[in-house]
């Protein structure tokens, strides 16, 4: 699935960005969670969305595979800089930015600052308002590689798996200098609050995992009253947070006929299987 893949280095004032590409077509870029990079984990995804006719981008952060860059004191609009400098340099048009978990952040910053290199935001497993207390500090803890296995497994299985996945996947792939580096650069307080949220005047597409500790299912409703008609939700059924090895195939079930209305809007989307919010379990379309 990924022998067409190439990699390029894109190189701004802070950084050199190691950028993943494969595909042809309109573009969507990938971005990872809080102290991983993007590639194992959005191997297989990225391949079954380049066969269905996009160029799938994906910028690694620094520090992590093959960027590098500065580590210390970055802000957002520091990460959201290079991925914008990855997509002046490989995408041909506004680009589709689906971010996982803390990606959607960086995403909503690019959406925010560089509104042309954006065609639409994927706000892919972004935790509600107020995320558990016991919950919050997982990814810190997982990706400690100092703890002691047992620890980041436990933490892994809270915050990040559904019931019945294994989380072993996960006890490798983490980057404790970009975590640290990554952490550091989220403002303290109400996210919500600051000028970058609304990710500009970008389309938002946000898929929700089913079992996603991060937004319990009383915050399901918080981007729709936000944003309104900007806003497509779907919801991936039986996942966790790390949403990508869990289920993939509902995850792409979700995406694919959205990516496909936004990016080729003379063509029909296709069969989902993946159904949008509904009064019935507790939110609204």
């Amino acid at each position: 699935m990924v022998k067409h893949r190439r990699s390029e280095t894109v190189t701004n004032q802070q950084s050199r960005i190691e950028v993943l590409v494969e595909g042809a077509g309109p573009p969507v870029a990938l971005l990872p969670s809080y102290g991983r990079d993007g590639v194992v984990d959005f191997d297989d995804f990225a391949g079954q969305v380049a066969a269905d006719g996009y160029t799938v981008i994906r910028p690694q952060p620094r520090g992590a595979a093959g960027s590098t860059g500065v580590m210390d004191d970055v802000s957002l609009t520091d990460l959201g800089a290079d991925v914008a400098s990855a997509l002046r340099a490989t995408a041909h048009g506004p680009a589709v930015l689906l971010g996982h978990a803390f990606g959607n952040i960086v995403a909503r910053v690019v959406a925010a600052v560089w509104p042309e290199s954006v065609r639409a935001v994927g706000l892919l497993a972004a935790s509600g308002s107020c995320p558990p207390p016991d919950i919050r500090d997982t990814p810190t803890i997982a990706g400690d590689l100092t703890a002691p296995e047992a620890v980041r497994l436990d933490a892994l299985r809270r915050g990040f798996f559904a019931p019945g996945h294994d989380p072993h996947a996960w006890l490798t792939g983490w980057y404790p200098d970009v975590l640290a580096m990554e952490v550091a650069a989220v403002p303290r307080g109400d996210l919500r609050k600051n000028s970058f949220w609304s990710a500009g005047t970008a389309r938002l597409i946000e898929v929700i995992p089913e079992f996603d500790p991060f937004k319990p299912q009383d915050q399901w409703l918080e981007l729709r009253d936000e944003n309104g008609g900007r806003l497509t939700t779907r919801i991936v059924a039986g996942a966790g947070h790390a949403l990508f090895p869990e289920e993939p195939v509902g995850l792409l079930d979700a995406l694919l006929p959205v990516l496909r209305r936004l990016c080729h809007p003379g063509i029909a989307p296709g069969p989902t299987h993946t159904p949008p919010l509904s009064a019935g379990n507790g939110a609204g379309s």
